[in-house]
């Protein structure tokens, strides 16, 4: 896994539930992190996340809260 990538969900670990990195080719993986928490918090994520290289896409799903 990318290491800013790792860096970056330590830096957020109060909303970074769960991650699962799946490879797709030799050189492409699927990562499929949880977060849960304060909407501005995931948010700031959301979007450092898709600012690091080799991010190539982004997409965040969201559900209410129980």
């Amino acid at each position: 896994m990318n290491k800013a990538l790792t860096e970056l969900q330590h830096d957020y670990h109060e909303v970074v539930g769960a991650t699962m990195h799946i490879h797709l080719t030799k050189h492409t993986c699927l990562e499929v992190i949880s977060f849960e928490g304060e909407a501005e918090r995931v948010r700031s994520l959301a979007t450092m996340l898709q600012s690091q290289k080799g991010v190539l896409s982004l997409k965040v799903v969201t559900a209410p809260s129980l």
